[in-house]
């Protein structure tokens, strides 16, 4: 990705993503997550210097944006029986990740991945793999080999799933295994500007070679 496509893609990733309200960025799949997906794809072609860049230039409002939909991503991909969100979510964790401060939060954050990807198909190995060519290598290595595990559960790492009207969706449990109450999904939201998301996404599928539907 050359300069100015990077400066541009900055630019309106970053307006799309302060518009975004965190109070009310729950529930079923919406145009906020194609959006942010989309976005996640379009950083595979730029350089990991600019992925970096790009991640020391978000506010703590986009962060938390982002680290959001990494944690849908794993109830979207098992509501929709379709895994290429686990493949957003982890490229948006590598590029949100630039330096590892502790694998064991990188480890119950995955989990959820590793379930989904079984339940809809996928080799978690390829999976982690895929992502952490994208990853800062000390990020890289937990990903591949927490991708190679054979011991992963849910409740090894802290969560359960749960059944809604609306689909399956995750909840974290406390230290003891306690409910806590932090679910993952309640009820759909979708109320984005939906001509930002339009222009972004447009704006990535222009570009020479990237089209949304290409697989991360």
């Amino acid at each position: 990705m050359d300069a100015e496509q990077f400066r541009a893609l900055t630019d309106k990733a970053t307006v799309l993503l302060e518009s975004i309200d965190l109070e009310h960025y729950y529930g079923g799949f919406c145009l906020a997550d194609e959006a942010i997906g989309s976005l996640g794809k379009a950083l595979l072609s730029a350089t990991p210097e600019q992925r970096a860049e790009f991640s020391a230039a978000l506010s703590e409002h986009s962060r938390r944006v982002l680290g959001r939909f990494m944690l849908r991503a794993p109830m979207l991909a098992l509501r929709a029986r379709d895994g290429s969100v686990l493949g957003e979510g982890l490229i948006v964790a590598a590029v949100l990740e630039q330096r590892v401060r502790d694998w064991r939060d990188d480890l119950v954050a995955f989990a959820p991945y590793y379930y989904a990807a079984q339940n809809v198909g996928l080799s978690p190995a390829e999976l982690f793999d895929q992502a952490a060519r994208f990853a800062v290598p000390e990020l890289a290595t937990t990903m591949r080999r927490f991708g190679q595990r054979r011991d992963v559960t849910l409740g090894a790492f802290g969560w359960r799933r749960i059944e809604t009207p609306d689909g399956p969706t995750l909840e974290m449990l406390g230290l003891k295994g306690q409910r806590t109450g932090a679910v993952v999904g309640s009820p759909s939201w979708d109320s984005i500007n939906e001509a930002m998301v339009r222009e972004l996404l447009q704006w990535i599928e222009s570009q020479p070679g990237r089209k949304r539907s290409d697989q991360a």
